[in-house]
């Protein structure tokens, strides 16, 4: 009994003292990560807020890092639900075709709006000459990379870094030779407001993109336009019915500017393949007879329209192909429309043997819609007989 007693002593004393350095482990690793938190504040405070004098030249992976420590508190309190790995990676690639690799060492992937097969990490802070996107795998969200100044109210929650503030420094400018003050983050009017934006940015991207949340849809629509276009007319996502009609309804009203337009029908990914939204055709048929008339005329427009010379000819003929044929489609679902006026735009023996060559697009009717519209007669579902 004794010898029991003296064991369970033992083990109750070993798991205590496990435990205390477990805690003392976690407290040192909060010390030391908070330590580099202060670091990078400094170094920012220091090196001011001017992105044509070179204060953000020196940002680094450090600098990456304490921000997305910031982000990702900023995230768990506003209710983001971070994913697992697997449902983290699939969003990636369903918004942005670009796949991760579980197995690879490097803590981002960046994402440049501009260009978007351009897949080297190059850490550069946001700027109007970089608006790259970086996607932390570790920590399941992204973020332009801001600098820290510009979300937190760091002159009231850290109050002794002022110092670093409290000296003017000057630069030489090369070309005019005249001295430059280095502006100050603490100098920057309305500075509080662009910290709201660029934490509702953040959190409203997030929480729209992995948590699908539909709060955060309408708050981009009214706050984050472009970035919300970009989803569909430069990565090709149109999988949001929602947004696809939002897309629409603000490109409809400039149908006239053919490239932008363009974007809204069809992408050419990295891979050099053309993908067409064939999606945004479903969105036109559930709208009403009027809108319809409105997206029919758009789209004799664009066919009278488009030119595109970076775009070799089948490339060419596969886009108004697939544009005649949802567009016949659309017109024949109103009572009035004219099932006639899509297909000229491809009339010719070059565009019947494109269409012969790629097996008409895979499409099982369009034979029978292109042949019936070039003879003269054609009838659809739905239409009176």
């Amino acid at each position: 009994m004794k010898n029991s007693i003296i064991t369970l002593l033992v083990i109750f004393t070993f798991i205590f003292n496990s435990c205390n350095s477990e805690k003392k482990d976690q407290k040192l690793n909060n010390q030391k990560n908070g330590n580099k938190f202060i670091e990078v504040i400094k170094k920012q405070l220091e090196n001011g807020a001017s992105e044509e004098y070179g204060s953000f030249d020196d940002y680094n992976g450090e600098d990456l890092n304490a921000l997305v420590t910031l982000e990702g508190e900023i995230l768990k309190n506003d209710g983001y639900v971070f994913l697992s790995d697997k449902d983290f990676f699939e969003k990636i690639n369903l918004f942005f075709k670009r796949k991760i690799d579980p197995n690879s060492n490097s803590e981002f992937l960046k994402i440049d709006l501009n260009n978007i097969c351009d897949k080297k990490l190059d850490l550069k802070p946001q700027t109007a000459d970089f608006q790259y996107i970086y996607v932390s795998k570790k920590n399941k969200f992204l973020t332009y990379f801001f600098a820290i100044p510009q979300l937190i109210d760091y002159e009231k929650k850290y109050p002794e870094l002022s110092v670093y503030e409290s000296k003017a420094t000057f630069i030489t400018d090369e070309v005019e030779g005249a001295k430059i003050e280095i502006k100050r983050w603490k100098n920057i009017p309305d500075k509080e407001k662009q910290r709201q934006k660029n934490i509702q940015i953040l959190i409203n991207r997030n929480k729209y993109i992995f948590n699908n949340n539909k709060a955060s849809l309408v708050w981009l629509k009214f706050n984050d336009k472009e970035f919300l276009e970009s989803l569909v007319k430069t990565f090709g996502y149109a999988q949001d019915t929602d947004l696809l009609k939002w897309i629409l309804d603000r490109n409809l009203v400039n149908a006239s500017d053919i490239d932008e337009f363009s974007k809204v029908l069809w992408i050419k990914n990295c891979n050099g393949n053309i993908v067409f939204h064939k999606e945004i055709f479903d969105v036109m048929n559930v709208e009403s007879v009027n809108n319809k008339k409105k997206f029919i005329e758009a789209l004799k427009n664009y066919l009278s329209e488009f030119e595109n010379e970076n775009l070799s000819f089948s490339e060419q003929a596969k886009i108004k192909a697939l544009v005649c044929y949802y567009g016949t489609k659309l017109s024949g679902s109103i009572e009035v429309g004219d099932v006639f006026q899509f297909f000229p735009f491809v009339n010719g023996k070059e565009y019947e043997k494109e269409f012969i060559k790629n097996s008409y697009y895979n499409l099982s009717d369009f034979k029978e819609l292109y042949n019936d519209a070039k003879n003269g007669g054609i009838w659809l579902p739905g239409m009176p007989e």
